[in-house]
């Protein structure tokens, strides 16, 4: 819905004065106060690394210490470490960034799962750099964990940050006096964010040395860190090379005055010299040409003159940096270009012209660093000897660095040397400097195609990634996904090294796999597990199950694979080298990966054909090698082969070793290579083209040292004769596994709002007809993902029945809470009128479907009751708790449930709480042998009461106890226990049991309140004894174990234990630095000894803080999972006091004590202290951070009375349930989570988790940040209060019941295969898990009556509805009842089948009370459109189209051979020299510049001379365009129309278009419309850029089909017409619609026309030309608002009588508009604009303001920095809290305007407001405000801003000012305007304590309730679904 769209006939439409928006003076100029909101936060993985981050970092003998598990660069096997050796070997983590979001997974090694354990979203900067701080963080009790650096963009800055697990076991020194005033402090502990102990601004360094008009601002970071044993030393780029800061991180003490605990903090930065160390590269040109290799081809002359710039450092353009390992000093590479070659700019492309003026080499030189002594030295330089395509340097294990190019690889060892030189395919002439090709007459050079017996390679490696899995194999994954094997092979194992000469050489061998639907891989991380033994043996299982890479796909290698020979493995060898990579990616999925590899497999030598058919099994004889070594290889012709008798030996099976003369040595570099490709193709019948990398060599059975100088792997060719070198041996990666997907969306697109299909077949549980149960739903689409990985993301949520979940609806009124009974098939709707018993429902299955599922029936109470005695003979005045049609028909039931009396299902029974009057009674079901219900007990509570005096008045809530285990809760359980809560503060618990003799048995146990609550109200310490809630439930034993014995009596003592940790660790304790690192780095540290000495009595060591709250942004800690649990169970009963002091008791131990004659008991003091399970004085209820049993935290507020009305613990993830009889299924347990969850008396919602302490052991609870208002707003009370006095909702029943509370909590057991809670709050929630962290979503009701009718829409809630009679079925439906649109009381009951709507293989809990789920479609979507048309789209079957762009490979093998003789190629070469020369002489006379006209041409076939011995031309990257037709019900492709060659879609558009003809017609014919699928397309033809685009209009029909009459849905796409568009390609195409006639409007380059459909073909009757590109037109009415590429807004007008385009006003700021929208409040609009940094800019348009200039300029009225980028906005109506749980929005609205007619004349309730999907795979949304919130928000957006602690210490207020661009500064103002409300962080106020929101509110002079309700208002005027 779009403001557009109403006002041109939809129903809702923003009021804009008296006429509305038809001219410009009738639009209001007041300002739109504007709030924006990041929905989703970004998707996808940029960077990655491994890192010890929630545990601590293990020690021992394997090594597991050492980073070489985390980094292969490092070895420390010899590195003291100073931690006890009892930590076990722990994975680490995975940590993962992506714009502003960072992530940390732990890995489950069981499983191979990744869980969520820590979430931080919505940073103050984008991360552009991540890095790992190996052993920064350590404590008194010997843990070591790891920090990160993370680089951010704009600013240069990095922080330090550190694991909270690191610091919270941290030792404080203090006094004994003040230590308890310290543990009942509130903010002792952690935050909750993510704290730095440093952070670096380096902005004033990049100003200081920014020179000229370049814009360093523009350019972000690189960083770069040591990874040797030492004091960790950072480089960082600053603009693209403008600068290079180094600095470094010593310790630090986290205290001062303790030695025991200590981080590492940044030292001062030290900027290179640059401009004097540039000096020294003059004199280092003599050095770099001896660092070639000492061979005599490699010489190059350098006797370049070198001028220094004087305007530059002289080290140009900087790329990449590195640090070498093996310097006693910092010693860090840089890789840049010369200054003095180009201006110091690099060639970014693939490929250069063969002059010398696009060919400028790099230059890489090594600095020697002390910062502590602020000095640098330029150690050497090799100067214009790098490719002019590097751009990345990568650290080498082996000490040197590894330069990656787009056509080649290099390694430069640690002195300087160029040792080999890769190329990857055969244009490396054209990038490949002079000092790498050899000369002339020679025919080796440094640079060498892969080494044989590998294949050439024909591939480019730009945008690849690389990572290290030893000390000489990397893994490499190209753009397009392919995995190569990249290793270094020393002298020793390679053979003729560029004629015969030794040396190291690179090999990159193709794995065979190919990661799909990733697109571009962002990062690639490894971990190795061979120092992780106890970890390894849980991965060896997933390498039995297949060989395959999963989900990966087998690429076609045919060039590229190995020949075909054989492998051995070595004697003993085996999968060595274990580990995991993480293929990460920001334009989609994210995949971790379980690898294998083999290390130094050896090669043999390859059998001449004649000996391979001859000799099949091992040599045995000399006669027989003679005989063979005598005869003449066809293919080296008449050329005499000599044995060397001296080589061969009696009985020896070693090989004969052929030599050959001297003279036969120098062969033509034409007959080498001719012999290598004959003895690699020609040598073997078998074709190669399916060879894969194993088992393509041939075993060596034996090794002869002696022959190695000789022997090579081809026949009848020696080492002399080699063009590339051999190598002897190969790893090589094998039995890949896909362990784990993560799924991200990337970048998404402009979308569309649709209709949303259902594929369910038509049965008789279906009440009403299908378009009336299923129309209405919308959904909003929008394109995502790249390549492979594109498709579309649905936002949906759980009840609009995307996915067909609806089973059938049915009407009724009155009803309230649902119970189900599965094994009796009832389902009891209790009633909520008080007496009036229930409705009974049976699950019967239909007769006329034989797979169809179960329905729900009413059912008559005469048929199931049974008429003895106490059933239906008499009915008297006074209902009987005795009689069973009483209790179901007069009587109020409270609470239904069904439980065994024994291990058989045929004792069944069913529990009824029912109440009359003040009096209550428990009564039992069961039944009878006709199989119907009779009564078997009635226990009447307060009966038994005998010498108990406690009053149980009134009932206030009742609960039953569950299994919180989902294999066991979808069982009834034998017996049955259930609590119930009074409104005397007291509490009982009743236990049912069966006797011997199958007598009933009631027992109760009262846990008493304080029975004077009455007389001392006034009290708190007499207030705060009283029971408010709670709840039962049935557990594993082993999570309280260590708690149960801190109860009152004997608590736990935290001193005690730490004093005994200390003193444990003593003994252990060595220094942390060693004296030889103290004497040379002069650290200011304290070192640790282990002498014992005890400190004075007065001071003890005390632990003072918790762990990591496990939150669902912070699930560090250790959280409570399903997984390790006991078998043995322990029922527990949890209650809340009004104090807020929370208490978990052990049901049993309860009544262990009960006198067997006493049905009722009450508690004593000391019975209840016994059965303790875990005490927490004081916080729950008031929004507590973190609930413990050590200390009480005094969280009271101060101005609120509030407690806790209910609660529920939960564990949601995955079912266990679906584990029983799937032995093959992953282990998931422990993406489980326990999960407690509260509300109060003001309705708040506030979850926690329960976690451990992974030192104490002990258990407690943090909370997770919902971000989300669940109170009900003011809004709804004064609705309420109206319909109230109308007489259309009474009050009645309210005050009736104004005491008890049905629950509002439900648990829900394998509702599509997950566990969790459903909240019936006053907007309903789904609480769920998103890879073991909780997650709230939103539930939508359909026909939702406004909200107001009643507290809560959702009056009843039941799971567990078995849908079908399979028994092995684990899988059951839910049922809602909720009001419904009509007559206030209605209702509605809805069956579902399930989530699996929400719970899909691609699906997203991004938390915000959202469900995103990702269609893979395989390619780039671009636009998206739904086809509006009745004719061929239905409500079952909605058609949408979709714009895509298929990328695709192309081969280009057919520039390996141009078809021409060495002759002709000679001819035609000065041919083309004799015709440049013509023209020369030609454009010198005639004086003009012939580089403009054809030169380029003949250029640019240069550059496609391809050298075959390096390689072949490797393939480009090229797109189809396609329309295609696609089904919504199953995304199924139904008709496809491909583009012409060269000619790219840009956009589309479905409209209506009038056929005006060119004779006039009268004003009262309205002229007919055609609906037409425009879409518009440019052309740019092979010539590029050289030759202007142009573009076309292609208009389609979408009709039915007649060739396929068996499909259900029919319909094609129709070819109607096209026009040609000159000016440019067509970027945006709009529907104008004026006077009932609709036209199109079209922007195409800098001109805006509009065309008129007539008489076959369209023309243009209007046009208007902008400045520079039109980039987007979105239409109001008749108004364009239209954003030029690079001139900002024009505002114009259309006028039908002069059929004219008027300019109303601009915006004179030169701004590039990258996304247009408007937004809207009542009749007040504004111009939204985001430009290129990122900057939200609101234009409005006021002809009467003093700034306008006469009306003449658009008015800037506010801006931010929204730290997203995105193409397109989507305008959508901004719902208020009265109909935002309707998931049909329309029929809601009508309803409430019914009941109020006046709803929609305010201007609140006209709010459009703008979402848009960025290119991080995130959502965002923009809305308006009115002035009072407006300014309310903006006050505590300022205190919140300095009042909370930010994470990595970044400004929050910073973060979102205005980005000033020094873009044509002199035209720009850049005036900051301000004025946005950053609503991610003003939400953050909902999740603060209660006695926190009390202080801020009183800071800016406001109350809680009031800004609560104003954070309601907004955050759901935010949500899209």
């Amino acid at each position: 819905m779009s403001p557009s769209s109403n006002i041109q006939g939809g129903t809702t439409k923003p009021q804009t004065g008296s006429g509305g928006a038809a001219s410009s003076s009738s639009v209001s100029t007041k300002p739109v106060h504007p709030i924006t909101f990041s929905s989703v936060a970004p998707t996808g993985c940029e960077l990655s690394v491994w890192a010890y981050i929630t545990s601590p970092r293990p020690n021992g003998p394997n090594g597991a210490t050492s980073t070489s598990s985390i980094d292969p660069l490092q070895n420390h096997n010899n590195e003291k470490d100073d931690r006890p050796s009892s930590l076990p070997d722990e994975l680490p983590n995975l940590v993962t960034a992506h714009a502003n979001s960072l992530k940390i997974y732990a890995v489950d090694p069981k499983g191979g799962t990744l869980l969520l354990a820590s979430s931080y979203e919505n940073l103050a900067g984008t991360i552009v750099s991540l890095n790992v701080l190996p052993k920064s963080a350590g404590n008194s009790i010997g843990e070591v964990y790891d920090g990160l650096l993370l680089g951010f963009a704009g600013h240069p800055r990095l922080s330090i940050v550190y694991p909270p697990g690191g610091l919270d076991t941290c030792d404080i020194t203090i006094d004994n006096e003040s230590y308890e005033d310290m543990m009942n402090d509130s903010n002792v502990g952690w935050s909750g964010v993510l704290a730095a102990s440093s952070i670096l601004d380096l902005s004033s360094a990049l100003f200081e040395r920014s020179w000229g008009s370049v814009t360093p601002m523009e350019q972000d970071l690189s960083c770069a860190v040591t990874s040797d044993k030492k004091v960790p030393t950072v480089s960082v780029i600053l603009g693209g090379g403008v600068a290079v800061a180094t600095f470094q991180m010593p310790r630090s003490n986290y205290i001062k005055d303790s030695s025991s605990s200590w981080w590492r903090i940044a030292s001062e930065p030290y900027l290179l010299p640059l401009s004097n160390l540039s000096k020294s590269l003059i004199t280092s040109q003599k050095n770099s040409v001896a660092s070639l290799q000492s061979n005599k081809h490699n010489k190059f002359s350098a006797n370049t003159t070198l001028n220094q710039a004087k305007a530059s450092h002289g080290f140009g353009d900087i790329l990449s940096s590195a640090f070498l390992l093996g310097y006693t000093e910092p010693v860090l590479t840089l890789l840049h270009s010369n200054p003095n070659r180009q201006g110091g700019r690099t060639w970014p492309g693939r490929l250069a012209h063969h002059s010398s003026s696009t060919r400028a080499p790099l230059t890489l030189t090594a600095v020697s660093v002390s910062i502590e002594q602020k000095r640098s030295v330029v150690l050497w330089t090799l100067r214009d000897a790098i490719p002019s395509d590097a751009y990345q340097l990568y650290q080498h294990p082996k000490g040197g660095v590894l330069i990656v190019c787009v056509n080649e690889l290099l390694y430069v060892d640690c002195s300087g040397k160029i040792q080999c030189c890769t190329a990857v395919n055969g244009w490396v002439k054209s990038t490949a400097s002079s000092a790498l090709r050899p000369k002339n007459g020679i025919t080796a050079g440094i640079i060498q195609p892969n080494p044989s017996p590998l294949a050439k390679l024909s591939i480019q490696l730009d945008g690849c990634r690389l990572v290290f899995v030893n000390d000489s194999v990397a893994l490499v994954s190209l753009r397009n996904g392919s995995l190569y094997s990249l290793e270094l092979h020393e002298k020793k194992d390679t053979i003729g090294v560029g004629g015969a000469a030794q040396g190291m050489c690179m090999s990159l061998s193709p794995v065979g796999q190919k990661l799909g639907a990733l697109g571009m891989i962002s990062t690639l991380c490894t971990m190795p597990l061979l120092h992780i033994p106890s970890v390894r043996r849980y991965f060896h299982k997933f390498l039995d199950e297949t060989k395959q890479l999963g989900h990966a796909k087998k690429e076609n290698t045919a060039k590229e694979s190995i020949p075909d020979s054989e492998l051995e493995k070595s004697p003993g060898s085996s999968l060595s080298a274990l580990g995991l990579i993480f293929a990460g990616s920001r334009l989609g999925d994210s995949t971790l990966l379980l690898y294998g590899l083999e290390e130094k497999v050896k090669l043999v030598p390859l059998e001449d054909e004649e000996k391979e058919r001859n000799n099949q099994r091992k040599r045995s004889s000399k006669e027989e090698l003679k005989e063979k070594s005598g005869k003449s290889p066809s293919a080296i012709g008449s050329k005499r082969i000599k044995v060397d008798e001296e080589t061969i030996e009696t009985g020896s099976e070693k090989d004969a070793v052929v030599t050959i003369s001297d003279d036969e040595a120098r062969l033509s570099e034409e007959e080498i290579l001719r012999r290598e490709e004959d003895a690699l193709y020609v040598q073997t019948d078998k074709s190669i083209l399916g060879a894969n990398i194993e088992g393509s060599f041939q075993r060596d059975e034996s090794d002869d040292d002696e022959q190695v100088e000789t022997k090579t792997l081809l026949p009848r060719i020696n080492a002399k004769q080699l063009y590339r070198p051999q190598i002897r041996a190969i790893s090589m990666f094998k039995h890949m596994k896909v362990l784990d997907s993560l799924t991200g969306l990337g970048p998404i697109g402009s979308g569309c709002e649709g209709p949303i299909a259902y594929n369910l077949p038509v049965t008789s549980q279906t009440k009403m007809s299908r378009d009336e149960v299923f129309s209405g739903s919308t959904m909003n689409i929008h394109p995502c993902g790249y390549g492979s990985s594109g498709g579309l993301a649905i936002q949906t949520s759980p009840g609009l029945n995307y996915g067909s979940t609806i089973i059938s609806e049915a009407d009724c009124v009155g009803m309230g809470s649902i119970y189900n009974c599965p094994h009796f098939g009832f389902v009891f709707l209790a009633k909520k009128e008080r007496n009036a018993g229930c409705m009974l429902l049976k699950s019967v299955k239909s007769p006329t479907e034989q797979n169809a599922e179960k329905e729900l029936v009413e059912i008559d109470l005469k048929n199931i009751i049974s008429n003895i005695s106490g059933g239906l003979d008499m009915e008297d005045d006074m209902p009987s708790f005795y009689n069973v049609t009483d209790v179901l028909t007069r009587m109020t039931i409270l609470s239904v449930k069904e439980f065994y009396t024994s291990s058989g299902n045929e004792s069944s029974n069913i529990m009824i709480m029912a109440n009359y009057g003040s009096a209550y009674a428990i009564v039992i079901l069961c039944r009878n042998e006709e199989n119907k219900l009779v009564l078997r007990h009635s226990h009447m509570i307060g009966a038994c009461d005998e010498t108990i005096t406690i009053e149980r008045e009134t009932l206030v809530s009742v609960t039953v106890l569950e299994n919180l285990d989902s294999a066991k809760a979808s069982d009834s359980s034998i017996g049955l226990s259930l609590g119930c809560v009074w409104r005397s503060g007291h509490a009982s618990i009743f236990t049912i049991s069966f006797s011997i003799d199958s007598e009933c048995v009631v027992k109760e146990i009262i846990l008493q309140g304080n029975e004077e609550a009455d007389q001392n109200g006034n009290d708190p310490s007499v207030r705060s004894d009283k029971v408010m809630a709670l709840d039962m439930f049935s557990i594993a034993d082993n999570i309280f174990t260590q708690d149960s014995s801190r109860n009152s009596a004997s608590k736990y003592d935290p001193k005690k234990a730490v004093l005994m940790e200390s003193s444990a660790v003593s003994e252990t304790k060595t220094d942390i630095f060693d004296e030889d690192d103290v004497e040379l780095y002069g650290m200011d540290v304290q070192v640790l000894t282990g002498d014992g000495k005890s400190k004075p009595a007065s001071f003890q060591t005390r632990r003072v803080c918790s762990d990591m709250p496990p939150s669902r942004f912070n699930t560090l800690g250790g959280y409570i999972s399903g997984a390790n649990l006991s078998d043995t169970e322990v029922s527990v009963v949890a209650i809340c006091r009004e104090s807020g002091q929370l208490q978990l008791f052990d049901v049993a131990k309860l009544f262990s004590t009960n006198s067997f004659d006493l049905l009722v008991q009450q508690v004593p003091k000391g019975k209840a202290e016994e059965s303790l399970l875990w005490n927490c004085e004081r916080g729950c209820g008031y929004g507590a951070q973190h609930l413990s049993t050590s200390g009480s935290s005094d969280w009271e507020p101060n101005f609120h009375e509030v407690h806790v009305s209910e609660m529920k613990f939960f564990f949601c993830g995955p079912s266990d349930a679906l584990q029983q009889g799937a032995p093959h299924r992953s282990d998931l347990s422990i993406l489980r989570s326990l999960c407690f969850l509260v509300e109060t008396s003001l309705d708040d919602l506030q979850l926690y988790t329960v976690c451990k302490s992974r030192t104490s052991d002990t258990v407690g609870f943090r909370r997770v940040p919902l971000r989300m208002v669940s109170r009900i707003s003011k809004e709804e009370k004064r609705h309420r209060a109206k319909l109230r006095r109308k007489g259309m909702a009474t009050v009645c029943d309210e005050e009736e019941n104004l005491y008890f509370r049905p629950n509002r909590f439900h648990r829900f057991f394998s509702l599509s295969g997950q566990d969790g809670l459903f909240a019936a709050t006053s907007r309903p929630l789904w609480f769920l898990s998103e890879r073991g962290a909780p997650s709230a979503l939103c539930h939508r009701l359909r026909y939702c009556a406004p909200a107001g009718g009643s507290e809560v829409p959702v009056s009843g809630f039941c799971a567990g509805i078995t849908m079908n009679d399979n028994s092995m079925s684990k899988d059951f439906g839910f049922m809602i009842v909720h009001e419904r649109i009509g007559r206030v009381g209605s209702q509605r009951v809805t069956l579902f089948n399930g989530l699996s709507d929400i719970f899909t293989p691609y699906g997203l809990l991004p938390g915000n009370g959202q469900f995103i789920q990702k269609i893979p479609l395989g390619v780039t979507v671009l636009q998206i459109q739904h086809i509006n048309d009745a004719t061929v789209s239905s409500a079952s079957n909605p058609l949408y189209t979709l714009l895509v762009a298929r990328e695709t490979e192309t081969d280009q093998s057919h520039l390996n051979d141009d078809g021409l003789t060495e002759t002709e190629r000679r001819e035609a070469k000065e041919r083309k020299e004799k015709e440049r020369m013509q023209k020369q002489v030609e454009a010198d006379l005639g004086g003009f510049d012939v580089e403009q006209e054809w030169v380029e041409e003949i250029e640019r076939d240069d550059c496609f001379v391809i050298e075959k011995r390096y390689g072949g031309a490797p393939p480009i990257s090229n797109r189809i365009y396609e329309i295609w037709l696609v089904d919504a019900s199953n995304w199924q492709i139904v008709d496809t129309y491909q583009m012409e060659e060269f000619e790219h879609g840009v956009t589309m558009k479905f409209m209506s278009l009038s056929d005006i003809s060119e004779e006039p017609q009268t004003l009262d014919v309205v002229p007919e419309s055609s609906m037409f699928l425009v879409v518009g397309t440019g052309i740019i033809d092979n010539d590029g850029e050289d030759v202007a685009s142009r573009g076309r209009i292609l208009l389609f029909q979408v009709k039915a089909s007649s060739s396929d009459q068996n499909s259900e849905t029919s319909a094609e796409i129709s070819f109607f017409y096209d026009k040609e568009i000159s000016i440019g390609p067509v970027t945006t195409l709009n529907n104008l619609i004026c006077e009932n006639q609709s036209r199109l409007v079209v922007g195409a380059g800098a001109e805006v026309t509009i065309e008129q459909w007539g008489n076959g073909k369209l023309l243009q009757v209007g046009f208007f030309h902008a400045q520079m590109h039109v980039q987007d037109i979105v239409l109001f009415k008749t108004f364009f608002l239209l954003s030029d590429a690079y001139d900002s807004f024009h505002f114009l007008v259309w006028r039908e009588s002069d059929k004219s385009l008027t300019l109303l006003a601009k915006d004179y700021e030169p701004s590039c508009v990258y996304a247009a929208g408007i937004i809207s409040r009542g009749g007040a609009v504004s111009f939204v604009s985001q430009d290129d940094r990122q900057n939200l800019s609101f234009f409005s348009y006021a002809p009467s303001d003093v700034a306008a200039r006469g009306g003449n300029k658009l008015i800037c009225r506010a801006d931010c920095h929204v730290g997203q980028q995105t193409v397109g906005f989507m305008s959508y109506f901004c719902k208020s809290s009265l109909v935002i749980n309707s998931a049909t929005i329309q029929s809601t609205l009508v309803a409430l305007k019914q009941q109020e007619p006046f709803f929609g004349k305010l201007e609140d309730d006209q709010r459009f407001g703008l979402h848009f999907g960025s290119t991080d795979g995130g959502f965002g949304c923009i809305i308006s405000t009115n002035e009072d919130i407006f300014w309310r928000l903006l006050a505590l957006q300022s205190v919140m801003s300095n009042a909370l602690e930010s994470d990595c210490s970044l400004s929050q207020r910073a973060w979102r000012l205005y980005r000033r661009t020094p873009r044509r500064g002199g035209c720009k103002s850049n005036d900051r305007r301000k004025g946005v409300i950053d609503g991610d962080l003003v939400i953050k106020f909902v999740d603060l304590p209660i006695k926190e929101q009390e202080e801020i509110a009183s800071a800016i002079g406001s109350t809680v309730d009031l800004i609560l309700d104003n954070l309601l208002d907004v955050s759901v005027s935010s949500m899209i679904v």
